[in-house]
């Protein structure tokens, strides 16, 4: 059964209505909020005035003048509160409205025929959306096989049975090791505010739009990816024994034991190996590596290929 689905409850949806939502958030986020329709989201981000990313997101819309962003259920008050100062300047209003969207991920080789059976169609491209009375799917991958699900609470039932016999549920952290996979770093609270969007490979993964205009925080994030070049990003490791493995662990190349780079942060998937995130400088991000100084027990972690090349730079689009 190559499809399989999660339900997502480390995202939630933060809510926005007016007539003015579009060219709000515009003014706010790294992606061209401009071009959403209810047949069209956008990945971006919300960075500090200093350029560092508060969170990543998906841009909705969910009805004539309703739309959401899809973001990490830690940062949902934070993104809130820091919208919530720019939004009393425009016609929006912001709400929370958490209990009537049950957020899925659906993926797999047979995702989209599964997708077809309950929705009667898929979405014809990478971040395209079907939306229908009970649902919203939004294709997440180029190749069809990674969904996002947004489901009505009324009809969440009914998806779900419909979902079981073609579709094996798993836990969460299944998808977000595919989001991984697909090269795409969510920002945790724990990485809230930290990094610039070049380092969590953001350029590279589709999150920034260089031709938009201004944005909170566009002049840093500019400045970098015109003047100047990321010297560490975010690599994608695969270890088998993870047990010991913590989030600050310094990495090193299994070669030489040079300090190259530290865990962000580990997902780990039952009968899966666990996938580590790691910041890593560029010029060792294809190497094999080791935990430094972890004695004689080091485990092995071994690079993920992903659908960019971190030695690469962004088109400016």
């Amino acid at each position: 059964m190559p499809a399989f689905y999660a339900q997502l409850a480390s995202d939630r949806l933060l809510h926005f209505n007016g007539d003015q939502v579009p060219t709000f958030l515009q003014g706010q986020l790294t992606c061209d909020c401009l071009q959403v329709s209810e047949s069209q989201s956008v990945q971006g981000a919300l960075c500090s005035a200093q350029g560092r990313v508060v969170t990543d997101c998906r841009v909705l819309c969910l009805g004539d003048t309703h739309y959401a962003l899809r973001l990490r259920s830690d940062l949902r008050d934070i993104t809130h509160a820091t919208l919530e100062k720019y939004a009393m300047f425009s016609r929006t209003q912001i709400s929370e409205r958490n209990d009537q969207w049950t957020l899925l991920g659906l993926w797999g080789e047979d995702a989209a025929t599964v997708l077809r059976t309950i929705a009667g169609a898929t979405p014809d491209g990478r971040d395209r959306c079907l939306t229908t009375d009970a649902l919203v799917a939004c294709q997440a991958d180029d190749a069809g096989e990674a969904f996002e699900v947004l489901v009505t609470r009324a009809a969440i039932s009914d998806v779900l049975a419909a979902l079981a016999p073609q579709a094996r549920e798993c836990p969460e952290a299944h998808w977000q090791q595919n989001e991984l996979r697909r090269g795409l770093v969510r920002t945790t609270a724990e990485l809230s505010a930290s990094h610039v969007p070049q380092v969590l490979n953001y350029d590279l993964a589709g999150l920034l739009n260089f031709r938009k205009g201004c944005y909170i925080g566009q002049e840093v994030v500019a400045r970098l990816h015109y003047k100047g070049k990321s010297k560490r990003r975010c690599g994608i490791y695969s270890v088998a024994e993870a047990a010991d493995l913590e989030a600050g662990a310094t990495l090193a190349p299994e070669a030489d034991g040079r300090a190259v780079g530290s865990v962000l942060r580990i997902i780990r998937a039952a009968g899966e190996p666990s996938l580590v995130l790691a910041l890593i400088t560029v010029a060792d991000s294809e190497l094999p590596l080791i935990v430094k100084d972890a004695g004689t027990h080091r485990p092995h972690l071994q690079p993920v290929p992903l659908p960019y090349s971190l030695r690469g730079s962004s088109e400016a689009s």
